[in-house]
């Protein structure tokens, strides 16, 4: 399957080996959210570039660092690469490489039948790409693109499904108009499921044109929503925390729905790495026309060697661990075990408020326990009141500081959320337990300073 990169490879200069080159290749072809501060040495994930074992990982429902596993793996890839000479010859081991990351990820998911694989920098690349497909699909005749707000997806979903890419200029034009639908009650509650599908109902009924839904399964608190696609609305599955089981996955691509995932979040490899699994024989005629719209809107650095590199680098670490068809139950029932474990502890801090997570039927529908506790921090001068996601944002750079990353706080309404993450790689680790009494520790600490 054809990368987006790989047209920037062939107009590029040889990959020259260096451990400088290497990292430099690590962390290109995303955008500002992957840049590594040189002051902290980390990016806006406060996540290093490169393995540090001394971390406490409980943020896969953001970003986490990468694997010690990944990282060996992604330089072997690259130090393969860079022995051939730039043109055809590193083109076809980078081809070799990707090859390689696509057979992982069909195999863990158990989709090869059912769809081809495109790479990208990112899951807000994806998105960006299946509205492009869907715009041409559609000879470009408006659409309505109806998702969940971005404090429960991404910032840069609503420009993406409108066809502009994220902290770049608007280069496509518009070519969708955007319904947010609110995931939550104004007291920060999740809304019923017969609710929020009335609510996608609604809009797709006051669309003045095409509808397309962006079916979130799941968000950044892992909710699921809609439930039930309105009659007569396109579908685009957000599945990028990719916390479902790979047989909810084969029904979409069955029902001739796009899905767009990450390596980056449930599956514990670093930022970015996106892919869309478009289902067979849908868009095949308009794929090429689709990718040079894309290269157009993200304005690729055609010179630039390493931007072809970066997302099969960051997918190669993202599959370095991954099992082939995994046992369902035997993964549902560690997630509920590790799942269970940081409830229970975060339950036990004074000053903290579990939310309520997904509803049972959204539980049912990924075919996977939930597994992103989010709780409500209680402002120290305020006993009744509960933090805001801004100043939640101390709390969680304090964290990283203290080297336990957490996910980033949400915005849910009148006040904010932090998360924890139960993630692939967390599931296989004893260090689990530690993990969460480093966070518990911290917390303690910082609730007797007031901070």
């Amino acid at each position: 399957m054809q990368f987006l990169g790989d047209d920037a490879a062939k107009a590029g200069r040889a990959v020259q080996w260096s451990e400088a080159g290497f990292l430099a290749a690590l962390t290109a072809g995303g955008d500002s959210r992957l840049a590594v501060d040189p002051a902290t040495g980390t990016n806006k994930y406060l996540c290093p570039p490169v393995p540090n074992d001394a971390l406490a990982h409980l943020s896969s429902c953001t970003a986490s660092p990468i694997s010690q596993a990944g990282f060996v793996l992604a330089m072997q890839c690259y130090g393969d690469i860079a022995k051939v000479r730039a043109g055809r010859g590193a083109a076809e081991r980078r081809r070799a490489w990707q090859a390689q990351v696509e057979a992982r990820l069909s195999g863990y998911l158990g989709t090869g039948a059912l769809a081809d694989i495109v790479l990208l920098p990112s899951g807000t690349a994806g998105v960006l790409l299946t509205a492009l497909l869907l715009s041409l699909e559609a000879g470009r005749r408006p659409m309505t693109a109806i998702l969940p707000s971005a404090s429960e997806t991404d910032t840069g979903a609503p420009h993406a499904a409108a066809c502009d890419a994220f902290d770049m200029p608007a280069r496509c034009g518009a070519l969708a108009s955007i319904a947010e639908v609110a995931l939550r009650r104004p007291d920060g509650m999740p809304r019923g499921d017969d609710e929020l599908c009335e609510a996608f109902g609604a809009a797709t009924s006051a669309a003045a044109d095409r509808s397309v839904i962006y079916l979130t399964h799941g968000s950044k608190t892992g909710l699921v929503a809609p439930l039930r696609v309105p009659r007569g609305a396109e579908v685009v599955v957000d599945a990028c925390q990719l916390r479902l089981a790979p047989a909810v996955i084969q029904g979409y691509l069955r029902q001739g729905w796009p899905v767009v995932v990450t390596g980056s979040k449930f599956l514990g490899g670093p930022p970015f790495s996106g892919a869309v699994l478009l289902p067979h024989g849908r868009f095949r005629n308009l794929r090429n026309t689709a990718f040079a719209m894309w290269r157009q809107t993200v304005a690729a650095p055609q010179e630039a060697a390493e931007f072809a590199l970066g997302p099969p680098l960051r997918w190669v670490a993202a599959t370095a661990e991954l099992p082939e068809a995994p046992d369902a139950g035997t993964l549902s029932a560690a997630i509920a075990c590790r799942m269970a474990t940081a409830e229970r502890t975060l339950a036990a801090l004074p000053g903290v408020w579990v939310l309520a997570g997904p509803s049972a039927a959204m539980t049912e529908a990924s075919g996977l326990p939930a597994s992103i506790p989010s709780f409500a921090v209680q402002d120290p001068h305020r006993p009744s009141s509960w933090l805001p996601a801004d100043q939640l944002r101390r709390i969680y750079r304090r964290l990283a500081g203290h080297g336990v990353l957490i996910g980033q706080p949400v915005d849910v309404g009148p006040f904010g959320a932090l998360r924890v993450a139960v993630g692939l790689l967390s599931v296989a680790e004893s260090a689990w337990e530690l993990s969460l009494s480093r966070l518990r520790d911290e917390l303690f600490m910082l609730a007797a300073n007031e901070v």
